[in-house]
C-alpha cells in the first residue's frame, strides 16, 4: 500500500502546492481509513485470541459480545470512513477531521481493553499503538497523543470501579499507567528525530528543485555552444579552401600573401624539394615550438622530430619522405605530440610554379586539441552518470579481483609444484623424472615472476626502486629479449619482428634490466592477446642533444584490440582492459608497473588501438650516449 507517493520534484510552486493538496486529501480519505478498518479487525482478532486463550479461557468463552465488538469496532471504521470521504475537504481549513477520529480510535481502543476484561485484560498497551504510528507526525502532535494513551486506559478503570463496581488492587493499575506513559513518552520523543529528517528531506528536495533550474540553464547553453562550435567548423573550412587559393598565387599576391600568412589561425610551412624549410608562420611556430625568422634554411625534421602519426605511430619524417619525390595530390592526416598531447591535423599540397613543376610542398597545420576535447566533453556528459556509477562498481570490486586473481597465478604453481613433488615421491627411474622436474622449475618461476611484480610495484610505490646508470649494447638487450619471448610466440604460431632504425646508436648509458623488464611484458601483453598474424617492435630516434638521446619504441599487434573507454585503465594496476572479452589469466600489474618504469625513465608511454584491428603500445625513454658514439656520429 502506498503511503507517501513517488518524490516529487516539480519546480512550479503552484503546482507543487496543488500536488501536496491530493496527496493530504488521499492519505486522509482512503490510505488511513483502510488502515484503520484493517488494524481494528486486527484488534478483534488479538481480542479473540485473548479471550479464548486467556480470560475467561475455553470453558467461559461465548461468541456474541466478541461479534457485538467486532460490530462496534467495523461499523466505527466504515462511518468514520465515509464521513472523512465527504466532509474532510471541505472542513479542513476549518478543522482537520482526520486527526479527531485518530483521537476517536483511543476512545474504541478503550472499549476492546474493556471487553478483554478491564483491569484483567493482557492488551491494556493498545494505546501506545497510536502513539507509535504518531511518532512519525510531529513532536507536538506525537505528545498529545502520549498523553491520552494513559488517560484512556485510566477510564477504563474508573467505569469498571465506578459503574461496574468491580474491586481490584489499585497500586498495580497504577504500575501499568506509569508504563504506558513513561513508554508514550519515549515514543513521543523518536518524533524529534522524524522531524529533523524531514527538515534535511525538505532542504534536499528545494536543492533538487533549484538544481533542476540551474540544469536547464546549462543544457540551453550547451545548445548554443553547440551551434557555435558547428558554426566555427564551418568557418575553419572555408577559411582553410581560401588559405589553399591565396598559395597557389604566391609570386602575383606577394603582398598582400604576407599579411594572410601571418595572419591565419593555421600554422603554415613552406617546405623545398630539399625538405629545408623556405618559410613558416608565426601560428606554425606557435603549435610546433619554433621562431619562424629563425628556421629558415633548417631541416623539417628538427622542428618535427617529436611528431607521431596517428593510427600508425610512424614518424612524422616516414611521411615527408614519401611526399618529397612524388606529392601527387597531396595528403593529410592527424599528427601528435606525445610531451603536450596536441593533436594536429595537417594538409599537404604540392605547390607548382608557372610551368606546372612542382617546386615544393606546403604543409598547414591547424590544432583541433580543443575541438575534439569538446566533442569528447559532449558525449562524456550524457554518459556522466552511468559512468560513475560503473567506476563507483569497478572501485568497488578491484580489492575483490586482485585478490582472486593473485591467488589463482599462487594456486597454479603450487597446485603443479605439489602434484609433480608427489610423483616424484612415487619413485621411478631417474630418466622419468627430467619432464616433472621441469614443470617444477616451470611452475617455480611462474611463481617467482607474480612475486616479483608484486615486489616491483611495491617498490615502486614506496619510492625505493631507482634506475641504474651503467654502459649497455642497446641491439644486445633487443635480442635478449625477442628470444626470450620467442618460444611463447612460436607456440601460438605468431612470427616477431624486430626493426631498429640504423641511427639508432648502440651503445648507450642507462638500465638494461628495466628496459628489457618494460619490453617483455610489452610484448608478452601482445602475445597474450593476438591470436593470429605479426607483433612487430620498432626502435627510432625521437630527439637528441649532446650526451642524451630520446628513444621511441613501439610494440605492434594484430590483436582484439583495446575499446577507447578501456584504454585509460589499462596502464592502472589491477585492472584488466584488454580486448571485448574478459581477460584471460594475469595480475594486470604488468603493463602498471611498465608504465611508472617509463615515468622513471623521463619518457611518455601511451596506447592506440581499435576493436578487432589489433594496439600499438608506444613509449619514449632517455639514454645517456657514450662519448666513443656520440663523437663518431658527430
Amino acid at each position: 500500500m502506498n503511503l507517501g507517493g513517488a518524490l516529487d520534484l516539480q519546480v512550479d510552486r503552484a503546482e507543487g502546492e496543488r500536488r501536496k493538496r491530493s496527496r493530504l486529501v488521499r492519505l486522509n480519505t482512503r490510505v488511513i481509513p483502510q488502515m484503520r478498518l484493517l488494524g481494528f479487525v486486527c484488534v478483534a482478532a488479538a481480542a479473540l485470541i485473548h479471550d479464548f486463550v486467556i480470560y475467561p479461557g475455553p470453558d467461559a468463552f461465548t461468541w456474541r459480545p466478541w461479534f457485538r465488538l467486532l460490530e462496534i469496532l467495523v461499523g466505527y471504521s466504515i462511518v468514520s470512513w465515509y464521513l472523512l470521504y465527504l466532509f474532510y475537504e471541505d472542513l479542513r481549513p476549518r478543522i482537520d477531521l482526520g486527526t479527531l477520529f485518530l483521537g476517536c480510535d483511543m476512545g474504541f481502543f478503550s472499549v476492546a481493553i474493556h471487553y478483554t476484561g478491564a483491569e484483567r485484560s493482557w492488551i491494556f498497551f493498545l494505546p501506545l499503538i497510536r502513539v507509535l504510528d504518531q511518532s512519525m507526525e510531529t513532536f507536538k502532535r506525537a505528545m498529545v497523543f502520549a498523553h491520552l494513551a494513559p488517560i484512556s486506559y485510566a477510564v477504563v478503570l474508573l467505569y469498571a470501579r465506578f459503574y461496574e463496581h468491580r474491586t481490584f488492587p489499585v497500586a498495580p493499575e497504577i504500575a501499568k499507567l506509569a508504563f504506558l506513559y513513561m513508554s508514550s513518552l519515549y515514543m513521543a520523543l523518536i518524533a524529534r528525530t522524524g522531524e529533523a529528517r524531514h527538515r534535511r528531506s525538505s532542504e534536499v528536495i528545494r536543492l533538487a528543485k533549484h538544481l533542476i533550474l540551474e540544469l536547464g540553464e546549462k543544457s540551453r547553453a550547451l545548445e548554443r555552444s553547440s551551434k557555435q562550435l558547428h558554426d566555427a567548423l564551418d568557418q575553419q573550412a572555408a577559411l582553410h579552401t581560401e588559405n589553399a587559393r591565396l598559395f597557389s598565387a604566391t609570386e602575383a599576391r606577394e603582398a598582400r600573401l604576407a599579411q594572410i600568412f601571418h595572419s591565419t589561425s593555421d600554422g603554415i610551412i613552406f617546405i623545398g624539394p630539399d625538405a629545408k624549410v623556405e618559410a613558416a608562420n608565426i601560428r606554425a611556430g606557435d603549435l610546433l615550438g619554433f621562431d619562424p625568422t629563425s628556421v629558415i634554411g633548417t631541416d623539417v625534421m628538427r622542428i618535427c622530430s617529436r611528431l607521431y602519426s596517428l593510427g600508425d605511430g610512424d614518424s612524422f619524417e616516414v611521411i615527408l619522405k614519401s611526399l618529397l619525390p612524388d606529392p601527387g595530390p597531396g595528403g593529410h592526416g592527424d599528427l601528435q605530440q606525445p610531451s603536450t598531447g596536441r593533436v594536429l591535423h595537417w594538409v599537404a599540397q604540392p605547390t607548382r610554379d608557372n610551368a606546372g613543376g612542382t617546386v615544393g610542398l606546403t604543409f598547414t597545420f591547424q590544432d583541433v586539441t580543443p575541438t575534439r576535447d569538446l566533442v569528447r566533453q559532449l558525449e562524456d556528459k550524457s554518459r556522466l552518470l552511468d559512468e560513475t556509477r560503473r567506476r563507483a562498481e569497478e572501485a568497488d570490486h578491484v580489492r575483490t579481483d586482485f585478490l582472486a586473481n593473485v591467488t589463482t597465478e599462487l594456486r597454479t604453481p603450487l597446485k603443479a609444484i605439489a602434484r609433480v613433488a608427489g610423483q616424484l615421491l612415487d619413485g621411478g627411474r631417474p630418466s622419468d623424472r627430467q619432464d616433472p622436474m621441469r614443470r617444477v622449475k616451470s611452475s617455480a618461476e611462474s611463481l617467482l615472476v607474480t612475486i616479483d611484480d608484486l615486489l616491483d610495484l611495491s617498490r615502486i610505490d614506496g619510492r625505493k626502486l631507482t634506475l641504474a646508470r651503467d654502459p649497455m649494447q642497446l641491439r644486445g638487450v633487443l635480442e635478449e629479449v625477442i628470444e626470450t619471448v620467442e618460444s611463447s610466440a612460436a607456440d601460438k604460431g605468431l612470427s616477431l619482428a624486430l626493426d631498429v632504425r640504423p641511427e639508432v646508436p648502440d651503445e648507450l648509458v642507462g638500465d638494461s634490466i628495466r628496459l628489457r623488464q618494460i619490453l617483455v611484458n610489452l610484448i608478452g601483453n601482445a602475445i597474450k592477446f593476438t591470436q593470429s598474424g605479426d607483433i612487430k617492435v620498432r626502435v627510432d630516434v625521437a630527439s637528441q642533444v649532446a650526451g642524451e638521446i630520446c628513444l621511441h619504441f613501439a610494440v605492434i599487434d594484430t590483436g582484439v584490440g583495446i575499446p577507447r573507454d578501456k584504454q585509460q585503465l589499462v596502464f592502472e594496476a589491477f585492472s584488466f582492459g584488454e580486448g571485448p572479452s574478459p581477460r584471460r589469466g594475469g595480475a594486470g600489474l604488468g603493463l602498471s608497473i611498465s608504465a611508472r618504469l617509463v615515468e622513471l625513465m623521463g619518457g611518455d608511454i601511451w596506447v592506440e588501438s581499435e576493436v578487432g584491428r589489433g594496439s600499438a603500445f608506444r613509449f619514449t625513454a632517455n639514454f645517456g650516449v657514450l662519448l666513443s658514439h656520440s663523437n663518431r656520429h658527430q
